[in-house]
């Protein structure tokens, strides 16, 4: 019957606080629980988001993954996808797709659906790209997060069927949070006038922090009440704490860590700065749209999806540690032109990159791929 409640099982690699996680987590709480029944899952469930899941009263399950290729893990998802009576398995991970896809061959009523969160190209190791190439065209339905995305899949592991776009969402009323400028800042040791520069993410060379560590050396040079803030872990922190050393940073480099009140802390920013090398769709760039925040960013496809030169922000080449300071030191010193950014990018997230849109898209996946047969 094709008004029965559906089982949906999302697979992650991790429980990290990354991007993709962050998407599974905010579509597995928002789907309509009266016609969904969504079970959490990660390979390594040993992260912070499954905190996350507990809060939520959500069902989580960590599979435990051992290191390198862990083929035990196949029956053992194999038997939690039959256990949960799984109509559809949803994976977000590279990772997690090549499991996924040998535990649910022989299940005839369970449907396999991968979304393509960053770029086979890029992020794809050469043993693991080969069997990707093998799994991505059998999987039942796959989705792209951005059309950059899109086209990296056709060029690396071309498929017979059409690949379609969802783009990542943010849920808006989550940034909008009524703790004062002023207040966020104190909690951070930060005054209400000081001009703040910050970036969530992870701490990896291809996110670029580096470029931002050194174009802020530049900033504090016409701002000198300057601060900036970086939020996340990451195989770099050490190493980005050593460069902010180096840098002479002292006390305007916060290194923050992993946080679990990203809302607030984009209350603290003044400027939203992502300076990727590639990127597939960036939440955080989304998130900070949503928070109403003024963006800078690197000019690579998948982030100049969403930012739209002089429109909604601003976009910098990479590796330019000089252009992206000129754009920083161009904000402090306009702050309406910041400002008409900032409201830019806020109408772009609310029309384009709402949560509500990107839940109804994937229902309506889901409900096709059951009582609509496979493609």
């Amino acid at each position: 019957m094709e008004d029965r409640k559906l089982n949906i099982v999302q697979v992650n690699q991790t429980s990290g606080t990354g991007g993709s996680e962050r998407t599974a987590f905010a579509l597995a709480t928002s789907l309509d629980r009266k016609l969904f029944n969504v079970i959490a899952c990660a390979l390594d469930g040993s992260g912070a988001m499954r905190r996350e899941y507990a809060e939520a009263g959500m069902p989580f399950h960590d599979m435990k993954k051992r290191k390198g290729i862990d083929i035990s893990l196949i029956p053992r998802l194999r038997r939690l996808i039959v256990e949960c009576r799984a109509d559809v398995v949803h994976t977000h991970d590279y990772g997690a797709v090549s499991y996924c896809f040998f535990a649910t061959r022989m299940l005839p009523d369970t449907s396999l659906i991968h979304t393509n969160q960053c770029l086979l190209g890029v992020y794809a190791r050469p043993k693991q790209a080969k069997l990707l190439r093998w799994v991505l065209p059998r999987v039942d339905a796959l989705v792209s997060v951005s059309e950059n995305v899109r086209q990296d899949y056709l060029q690396h592991a071309p498929a017979s069927r059409e690949m379609r776009v969802i783009y990542n969402a943010v849920d808006l009323p989550r940034f909008q949070v009524k703790l004062s400028v002023r207040e966020a800042r104190s909690r951070l040791g930060l005054s209400p006038n000081d001009f703040v520069v910050g970036c969530v993410g992870n701490l990896r060379p291809e996110k670029g922090q580096d470029m931002l560590l050194r174009a802020f050396r530049k900033v504090l040079d016409g701002a000198p009440d300057a601060h900036l803030v970086l939020v996340g872990g990451g195989e770099c922190f050490e190493k980005w704490q050593r460069l902010a050393d180096e840098l002479e940073l002292g006390g305007r480099a916060h290194f923050l860590g992993i946080r679990h009140d990203v809302p607030q802390i984009m209350r603290v920013l003044d400027v939203y700065c992502l300076c990727s090398l590639c990127e597939g769709m960036p939440v955080s760039i989304l998130e900070a749209m949503a928070a109403g925040k003024t963006i800078v960013a690197t000019d690579v496809p998948g982030t100049n999806e969403a930012v739209e030169n002089g429109k909604n922000g601003i976009l910098v080449p990479p590796h330019d540690s000089d252009a992206l300071s000129a754009a920083l030191l161009h904000l402090y010193e306009h702050p309406r032109i910041a400002r008409s950014l900032a409201l830019a990018g806020r109408r772009k997230a609310e029309e384009e990159y709402s949560l509500k849109r990107i839940v109804n898209e994937y229902a309506k996946l889901y409900r096709e791929l059951v009582f609509g047969g496979r493609k």
